[in-house]
Order: structure tokens, then C-alpha cells, then sequence
């Protein structure tokens, strides 16, 4: 599974994005995209744009892969790499149900 969050500085309080999981075999070639109707979460939320989209790529290696140059993040998206922050190693998965919320179809 694939789970994306909105970390919010203010408090110490994180927002799901979107959540997807495929699997392995689905994998054809080095990528994947999956648009907003594919997404858990982001398919109902009106704030990610319905052009939006997810792509995954994938690598044998794990150096940078030739040609994927062009492959980087909007000027306006933060990455924070502090893996240390107790939001960004919080268990994810502490509280999960079978419920399905948060599933779109």
C-alpha cells in the first residue's frame, strides 16, 4: 500500500492525500499511473483536481534511472527527508479497520 499525508507544521497532526495498492504483477515496464478515480480518499475530495494523477516509477537499481531527468517535484511541493520527526515514523497502520472507509468505489 501507498499512502500519501498532508503533514500540517502547525500541529503535530498529518492528513491522508490519497492511498493506493496494486499489485506486483500489474507492474508492466517501469511505471504506473493512476489518476484521481483510482485513488482512496482523493477520489471524493474536491481539493485534488480531477486531472490530477499519480505516477509510479519503478527501477532494477537503485541508481537514478537514464532519461527520467525531467521527473521532479512542483516547485511549490516540500519534501521533508527529517525520517527522525515522530509524525513521519508514526505506525501508520496502528489503527487499522476493515470498515473500508475511506474507499471511493
Amino acid at each position: 500500500m501507498v499512502k500519501c499525508y498532508h503533514k500540517k507544521y502547525r500541529s503535530a497532526t498529518r492528513d491522508v492525500i490519497f492511498h493506493l495498492q496494486f499489485h506486483t504483477g500489474a507492474v508492466q515496464g517501469y511505471g504506473l499511473v493512476f489518476g484521481k478515480e483510482d485513488l482512496d480518499s482523493a477520489c471524493k475530495d474536491d481539493r485534488f483536481p480531477d486531472y490530477g494523477k499519480i505516477e509510479l516509477v519503478f527501477s532494477a537499481t537503485p541508481e537514478k534511472i537514464q532519461g527520467c531527468e525531467h521527473l521532479h517535484n512542483d516547485h511549490g511541493v516540500i519534501v521533508d527527508y527529517n525520517t527522525a520527526h515522530p509524525l513521519i515514523c508514526w505506525d501508520s497502520y496502528e489503527n487499522l479497520s476493515a470498515d473500508g472507509e475511506g474507499a471511493c468505489c
